[in-house]
C-alpha cells in the first residue's frame, strides 16, 4: 500500500507518522490526509460494496445503501480495516478504541482477525447486546459514565503503551477516507444523486461521504445536499446548521448517536452548510416510526439507523429534496432483538 502523510489544517505541519492520539502535537487541530493511496489493495473481511436497493417513493428514487450488512454489521468496517491496514505497517500488540457499540464491536473483531488484543472503553448507554458481543470477543471492555470520558481514557491509554494503537475513528482521517469509497460503490450504480441522509454522531460517515462526492463532483454532476439527523438528546447542530425540524421528546433508544461534541464538529458543519443541506432532530416516536416502516420493507436496522426515515418524510413533504436519495442504512437490528 502507498504510504499516508499527514497535514495540521490550523498551522500547515506535515507528519509521515500520525501521532497517537491523531492530533497535531503544536497546535492540538485534527490532523488531515495530505497523501493518501488511491486504493485499498485488499479487504481484510471482505467489507464494503454492500447492496443498493432502489425504491420509489412519492416520485422520489431513493437508494438504500445496506451497510448494516458489513462484517460486523456496521458502516464502520470500512474505517476500521483502513486504519488496521495502516497499523499492519506498525508494531502494534494492540488496538485501543473509544466506542458506543458499533466501532468496538469492529475494532475487537479486526484485532481477532490480524491477532492482536482490544481495549474498547465505551459510555453506560451503550446497549447491553453490544457490551455482550464485545465480551464474547475477547475485548477488554471499560464502562465509562459518558462519552467523553471514555474518549479521554482510551487516548492516555494509547500514550501510555509504546506498542498500543489506538484506532481513535472520531479523530483519524484515515478512518473517514475509508468511509469515502461507498460513494464509488453508489456511482458505479447510478449517477446524480441529488441529496444524502445520514444518520449523525461523530461524523465519520458524514465526512466520508461529503470527501467521496467531492473527489467524484464531476461524475455525479454536482455535490449532493447533505442533511444530518441526530437525536434530541445531543442536538449539537442547533444553531450552526438550517434545522429544517426538531422534535421535542426523549431519545433513549438511539444509542450509537450519542455524541455531544464531536472533534470534527467544524468540519462537519462545513460540509451541511457547503452543500446547502441542512439538520433534522428527532425524538423516540419519530425513531420507532421510522424503525416500522424500514422493516416493513424488509431493512432489518437498529433504532439509530432509522432516524433517516422521518427525515426523508419531513424533507420531501417539504418540497427541500430532489429526485435521486442516498439513504445508508447504518447499523444491524439483530444486535437489538431483545429490546424491538
Amino acid at each position: 500500500m502507498e504510504s499516508y502523510t499527514f497535514i495540521c489544517p490550523k498551522c500547515g505541519k506535515e507528519f509521515e507518522d500520525a501521532p497517537k492520539d491523531w492530533k497535531c502535537p503544536y497546535c492540538g487541530s485534527s490532523l488531515n490526509l495530505a497523501k493518501k493511496p488511491k486504493i485499498f489493495r485488499y479487504r481484510i473481511m471482505g467489507e464494503g460494496n454492500t447492496p443498493l436497493v432502489k425504491e420509489k417513493i412519492g416520485g422520489k428514487e431513493l437508494f438504500f445503501k445496506l451497510e448494516y450488512l458489513n462484517p460486523t454489521g456496521s458502516f464502520k468496517d470500512r474505517g476500521t480495516s483502513a486504519t488496521v491496514q495502516y497499523f499492519l505497517k506498525k508494531k502494534c500488540s494492540s488496538f485501543i478504541e473509544d466506542s458506543s457499540g458499533n466501532t468496538g464491536i469492529s475494532t475487537a473483531v479486526y484485532a481477532r482477525r490480524v491477532n492482536r488484543e482490544s481495549y474498547i472503553f465505551s459510555p453506560k448507554t451503550i446497549a447491553e447486546s453490544k457490551k455482550k458481543l464485545l465480551n464474547l470477543l475477547g475485548a477488554k471492555l471499560t464502562i465509562t459514565e459518558t462519552r467523553e470520558e471514555a474518549f479521554n481514557l482510551a487516548v492516555k491509554m494509547a500514550k501510555k503503551y509504546e506498542n498500543a494503537c489506538y484506532i481513535g475513528h472520531m479523530v483519524n482521517p484515515i478512518f473517514n477516507y475509508g468511509m469515502s469509497f461507498l460513494v464509488e460503490e453508489v456511482l458505479k450504480k447510478t449517477i446524480g444523486i441529488t441529496d444524502v441522509i445520514v444518520p449523525l454522531a461523530s461524523g465519520t460517515l458524514l465526512l466520508g461521504i461529503f470527501e467521496g462526492f467531492k473527489r467524484n463532483i464531476d461524475k455525479n454532476g454536482g455535490l449532493p445536499k447533505i442533511w444530518a439527523v441526530q437525536p434530541t438528546r445531543t442536538g449539537y447542530l442547533r444553531g450552526k446548521v438550517k434545522i429544517v425540524h426538531e422534535s421535542q421528546g426523549r431519545s433513549d433508544s438511539a444509542d450509537a448517536l450519542v455524541v455531544s461534541n464531536p472533534a470534527r464538529i467544524n468540519d462537519i458543519i462545513n460540509a451541511i452548510n457547503e452543500t446547502k443541506g441542512g439538520g433534522i432532530i428527532v425524538d423516540d416516536e419519530d425513531i420507532k416510526e421510522g424503525m416500522r416502516n424500514l422493516y416493513s420493507r424488509g431493512f432489518i436496522v437498529e433504532p439509530s439507523s432509522s432516524v433517516v426515515w422521518k427525515a426523508f418524510e419531513l424533507l420531501n413533504r417539504e418540497e427541500l429534496i430532489g429526485s435521486k436519495i442516498l439513504i445508508p442504512l447504518t447499523g444491524s437490528g439483530l444486535k437489538y432483538l431483545h429490546s424491538i
